[in-house]
């Protein structure tokens, strides 16, 4: 019986803490994602700038420089960093789809979700890291 109730106590706590990750209720979760992808793209070699766009924080969707934006799903970062941001855009073609991500977790779904739905194959630049986080 000890062992049982053992494994059931591993089991819950195993099950709530992986339910405080998908709620992003546990803290430095989503910077340990944006070390990941950062540190990925290093490992592999591919280049930051493939994956974000950086504007000014105070960007709106109109003011971001559609000649400068990747006709593959990119995350603009509205700062200097992923780090700072408060706010991402989600651009595709060239063209922004979503001015409002409160989340850096958010805009790598919604990125992957595009890609996915829309049936887009990954860059060639951005291909392995995409890959692995997949």
């Amino acid at each position: 019986m000890r062992t049982t109730c053992a494994d059931k106590n591993k089991q819950v706590l195993q099950t709530v803490t992986k339910l405080e990750i998908l709620r992003g209720q546990l803290e430095g979760c989503s910077e340990d994602v944006k070390d990941m992808v950062l540190l990925l793209l290093c490992y592999f070699d591919e280049k930051e700038e493939n994956l974000f766009h950086y504007v000014e924080e105070t960007c709106l969707a109109e003011d971001v420089p559609m000649e400068t934006l990747p006709v593959t799903p990119c995350i603009i970062v509205c700062g200097t960093s992923c780090y700072t941001s408060r706010q991402f855009m989600l651009s595709i073609d060239g063209k922004v789809v979503n001015d409002q991500i409160p989340t850096f977790i958010s805009a790598i779904c919604l990125m992957f979700g595009s890609y996915y739905c829309l049936n887009i194959h990954y860059p060639v630049g951005l291909g392995s890291t995409l890959e692995f986080l997949q």
